[in-house]
Parts: structure tokens; C-alpha cells; sequence
């Protein structure tokens, strides 16, 4: 048999693998915006999510946070209890991202000065 007969089919598997995929991200973007509130959002992520799944997202929210007003990513890494690397990806992501992580960052900047 020939290289291309073997990789053709699973490169037409791989291509349908990741339209089920996309399906599948969409489903859940979807879902995300059918919530109501911060309370229903902290459900579906209990109820989806193990615990330490949601810890891992919340604890990268956190590090973007901080990320976000200078602070050192040593010290994020310390009062995080989280490994520099991790640290150093999540600033990665967010200077070099689509630039939605800002945007979300100063939507809820606006709402917490609204609920002053």
C-alpha cells in the first residue's frame, strides 16, 4: 500500500473528527449563553466540571486578573500556589489572545463599579 492511501482516510477522519469537535464547542458556547446569572453559571460549572476542573479555570481567571494589573508573575505564581510555567502561558494567551480575555476583564471592571 502506498503512504497516501493510508494517511487519506485518516486525514478525511481527522477533518470530520474536527467538525464534531467544533460542533461540539459551539453546543457549549451555546449553553454558556443561555445563563441567567452568575448563580446559574456557578451551577452549570458544578455540575458539568469536577471540582478541581473548576478550581483550575477559576485559578486561571485569577491569574489573567492579576496578570492584567502588573503584578509580577513570581508573585502571582506564589499567592496562587500555581507553577511560574502556568503563570507564563496564561500571559501568553492573554497579550497575544483574540483580545476577548480584556474585553470580559473590562466588562466586569464596569459592572463592579456599578454595583458600588
Amino acid at each position: 500500500m502506498y503512504e497516501n492511501e493510508q494517511t487519506e482516510p485518516m486525514n478525511t477522519q481527522s477533518k470530520h473528527d474536527e467538525k464534531k469537535e467544533k460542533k461540539r464547542v459551539d453546543d457549549l458556547c451555546y449553553a454558556l449563553l443561555q445563563l441567567n446569572d452568575a448563580t446559574e453559571a456557578q451551577q452549570f460549572l458544578s455540575d458539568l466540571l469536577s471540582p478541581a476542573e473548576v478550581s483550575s479555570i477559576a485559578k486561571r481567571w485569577k491569574i489573567i486578573q492579576e496578570l492584567r494589573v502588573g503584578k509580577p508573575h513570581r508573585i502571582i505564581a506564589e499567592e496562587l500556589k500555581c507553577g511560574i510555567n502556568t503563570v507564563s502561558r496564561a500571559n501568553t494567551v492573554y497579550r497575544r489572545g483574540s483580545g476577548i480575555l480584556e474585553t470580559l476583564l473590562e466588562r466586569v471592571e464596569q459592572t463592579d463599579e456599578l454595583r458600588k
